[in-house]
């Protein structure tokens, strides 16, 4: 026999009340229910205060309504630690430790992760079910597509609208292949009155050929793989330089410190005037500064910055 849920207990608590108040006896109240009085009295007995929790509150809990509260409460809880802020499952159980909840509802690893993966499973139900019903009603539109692999640990195929941000698709699949692409983008966008105009992604060859051939739409490299063409072309010669600048500064502070040595053995030179330390040390800095100054100006061109003139 399938044991009562918290909720089926709180009706027949509520069921024995209600005829308890008619000046029923227990026994009659049972038999009215139709539940053993055993039952009954260890359902009763269960729903007293724990030693760590208000009375007032049990009481509640013990109610259709307190249960109904307290069910909406977790999942709260689970929906916004888990699927909106990326937490795991342990946070959970603290939560329900500290907020001295887990007097009500178990807070162990294996109870909570159980309720988890049905509240996952249950969004995924919920948003096939919406897709259906809001994609009747929408207005046709072109629309840009943005698309990657990740691999945890399986080939995951996952393109969104950069727009509303809505994830068109998320799918795991053998290969990454344009064929396999085109066929899975296919599959997500039945039903849907859009338009494929662009298709933003890395410049893997199966991704350009699914959007260019298959579909027929321009294809853009996303801004990632831009800049980084772009910082190949120009950062390891700008850091090069910097480097070099930076070398021969540190050389001359040495050569005015009177530490530089010409060969292993030969005591130090003798220090640079006075009068002429600070100049000579001035003109070596000049390059190193010019030189992070193109290194700056590369790197905020780079992100599309503008610098203020002097």
């Amino acid at each position: 026999m399938k044991p009562a849920t918290r909720l089926e207990r709180a009706q027949t608590l509520t069921a024995l009340a209600s005829a308890r108040a008619t000046a029923q006896s227990e026994r009659q109240a049972a038999a009215a229910i139709g539940c053993p009085r055993s039952t009954l009295r260890d359902w009763s007995r269960s729903a007293l205060a724990p030693d760590d929790a208000p009375a007032a509150l049990a009481a509640f809990i013990a109610t259709e309504a307190g249960v109904h509260w307290l069910h909406r409460l977790l999942v709260a809880i689970h929906f916004v630690i888990t699927l909106r802020a990326g937490g795991g499952v342990r946070l959970v159980s603290e939560v329900l430790e500290l907020s001295g909840l887990s007097a009500f509802v178990g807070a162990s690893y294996g109870s909570q992760q159980a309720l988890n993966a049905a509240l996952e499973q249950a969004v995924v139900d919920i948003a096939a079910e919406q897709r259906q019903a809001l994609a009747a009603g929408m207005a046709p539109r072109q629309i840009t597509v943005c698309e990657d692999e990740t691999f945890h640990p399986a080939i995951c195929l996952v393109a969104l609208e950069p727009v509303s941000n809505f994830i068109l698709l998320e799918q795991y699949a053998e290969d990454r292949t344009a064929v396999t692409w085109t066929q899975a983008l296919a599959a997500a966008c039945a039903g849907l009155p859009i338009t494929l105009v662009q298709g933003t992604s890395d410049e893997a060859t199966a991704l350009r050929r699914h959007i260019e051939r298959d579909h027929q739409a321009h294809h853009c490299p996303d801004l990632f793989h831009l800049q980084h063409e772009v910082a190949k072309g120009t950062g390891l010669s700008l850091a090069r330089a910097v480097r070099e600048a930076d070398a021969e500064v540190a050389t001359a502070e040495a050569q005015l410190q009177g530490r530089a040595r010409g060969r292993t053995g030969v005591p130090p030179a003798a220090p640079w005037p006075r009068g002429v330390r600070r100049p000579l040390l001035s003109a070596s800095r000049v390059p190193l500064q010019r030189c992070r100054r193109g290194r700056r100006a590369g790197s905020d061109a780079r992100r599309g910055r503008r610098r203020p003139r002097r």
